[in-house]
């Protein structure tokens, strides 16, 4: 199951011999201004302060070599106050994260006038060179956005955290999954799906194709809408990439659901040549727990080359909740999940848990993916 937008319903899509000339060109661009070439991925979270004022968060990945670097960053708070646009600084110390990937956030605060549908955008130049699924990615802007909906009827709202980074490996004729990990504080209902990158004054770039467009054949990139999974069954060209994905939140107002909020996430994928191939966890269920009882299951997990593999858990529930769960790796493949949540996890959305396996291999790891919804229930009432 999947969802997603088509990059430019205007403007003929690249195929065949097009896309090959097009991926060519790309490739061959050069430019001596290497202080512009820098932009990976990245997104724009925010959180309820008070009454209409709201705070906001850049994060945006670099190449952790480039000579670009960006102390300041301009937000458009979307209200076109005279004050709309706004130098937003960069906290330190910065992230590395290892591959050349440098991860950077800015923060800041901005009262709005009443309700609305705020727009809050970032444009940046440039893209890193080499992007294949869009021409002449090192001479365009990078731009990021997402909604901010102020709605009196819905009440505040806060954006989804993405608790997994925007950057990601993968290996030529390979299976690859990511998921971004988004934790909603207010337990909003999230929908998936996928756009289009977006490049000059923020508008969707013309020459974008999605990965699987690039070269076809046997060859399919879908994400599924209610759980964020984003699958590619047979990366056929090595390069770079980059994807969009819109996570829109909806909250039953008046008995029906009501759009609340939207994040859009600028993502990297990176497909090399490597002899390796991901470790398989064992499929895991949807399950639910009863408040104030005890939630224990493993995690198992294998990999066909033998190599060692690692497992790591993400989610909400491990982080952003009143009474956390515990995910322990015992090392060989078998972990163990634990949780005694409390009312004060009760919601009628479930809590996503995304457990991670990743091989050990060199020089490209590869990883597998199970996401797992956690439904926890308020316990019956005893009657006196």
């Amino acid at each position: 199951m999947t969802s997603r937008q088509n990059p430019n319903p205007h403007v003929p899509q690249l195929s065949g011999w097009r896309t090959w000339v097009a991926v060519a060109w790309a490739m061959a661009v050069h430019v001596t201004t290497g202080w512009a070439t820098h932009n990976r991925a990245g997104e724009i979270t925010y959180s309820h302060v008070q009454g209409l004022t709201y705070e906001v968060v850049i994060t945006t990945y670099t190449k952790s070599d480039a000579l670009a670097d960006r102390p300041f960053l301009f937000l458009r708070w979307g209200d076109e106050t005279g004050n709309d646009l706004d130098s937003l600084a960069r906290e330190l110390p910065v992230g590395q994260l290892g591959g050349n990937v440098q991860m950077n956030t800015y923060r800041g605060t901005h009262t709005y006038g009443g309700p609305g549908v705020y727009e809050l955008s970032v444009e940046d130049p440039n893209r890193n060179e080499g992007v294949l699924n869009m021409v002449g990615s090192v001479d365009t802007p990078f731009a990021i956005r997402s909604l901010l909906i102020i709605d009196p009827q819905a009440g505040h709202n806060n954006s989804v955290q993405l608790l997994n980074p925007a950057t990601e490996n993968a290996c030529l004729n390979q299976p690859w999954i990511h998921n971004p990990a988004a934790h909603d504080p207010d337990g909003d209902v999230l929908t998936y799906s996928l756009v289009p990158c977006r490049g000059f004054n923020g508008e969707p770039i013309p020459t974008y194709v999605f990965p699987d467009e690039v070269s076809p054949e046997e060859d399919e990139f879908t994400i599924d809408p209610e759980t964020g999974d984003l699958t590619w069954t047979t990366p056929q060209l090595v390069g770079e990439y980059n994807v969009a994905i819109r996570i829109e939140e909806w909250r039953p107002v008046n008995g029906t659901l009501r759009k609340v909020g939207e994040v859009v996430r600028d993502i990297q994928i990176d497909v090399q040549l490597c002899a390796n191939q991901p470790p398989e966890l064992v499929p895991m269920a949807d399950t639910c727990v009863l408040a104030g009882t005890n939630l224990t299951f493993d995690v198992l997990a294998s990999d066909p080359d033998n190599h060692p593999v690692t497992l790591t858990a993400v989610g909400g529930a491990l982080t952003e909740v009143d009474h956390p769960a515990d995910f322990t790796y015992w090392g060989k493949g078998l972990g163990t999940f634990t949780w005694s949540p409390t009312c004060a996890e009760v919601r009628a959305e479930p809590h996503q848990v995304v457990f991670k396996a990743k091989d050990l291999a060199s020089p490209i790891p590869l990883s597998d993916l199970e996401t797992r919804q956690i439904t926890v229930v308020s316990p019956p009432v005893e009657e006196v």
